[in-house]
């Protein structure tokens, strides 16, 4: 979900949710999308109690910038702190932090595990300046610890 600025509407979330078995988020997305849909929800994790009860989404994201994610599935939730880094250039890393969950989901990895090595690819991308560095060993040694 890329909430920005005043450039959607509700009838466009919902579709968009109806059609998504996942759904990421950042903090951010979370409050607009409460008021947006009139979930009323409390807190992050009820927000995505909520969107997965009335939309049939499968798992919610939510990235929390230096503090990590959250993912709630069906079943289980995962609330990973995220991995310290020094930032030379976050461009790119929110997108690297989705590849590696895309890509930990396909595997079969259980949530934790997609939490945790989604938020490490986030860090690495973030460690390092340009928007594509090239980290394809580090990618390949950081997968291997995973699964």
């Amino acid at each position: 979900m890329n909430l920005r600025q005043h450039f959607y509407q509700r009838d466009w979330v919902e579709t968009s949710l109806r059609a998504s078995q996942i759904v990421k988020l950042n903090a951010e997305e979370v409050v607009e999308l409460d008021k947006l849909l009139e979930l009323d929800s409390p807190g992050q994790r009820d927000s995505a109690r909520a969107i997965q009860k009335r939309f049939g989404v499968h798992t919610v994201c939510i990235t929390r910038d230096i503090v990590g994610c959250l993912l709630v599935g069906p079943d289980e939730t995962a609330d990973d702190a995220g991995t310290p880094v020094r930032v030379a250039d976050a461009v790119g890393a929110g997108d690297a932090f989705t590849a590696a969950l895309i890509a930990a989901r396909l595997r079969g990895w259980p949530l934790e595990a997609q939490a945790s090595f989604a938020n490490a690819v986030g860090a690495l991308v973030a460690s390092r300046p340009g928007a594509m560095p090239m980290l394809r060993d580090e990618f390949v040694r950081l997968s291997a610890s995973y699964g």
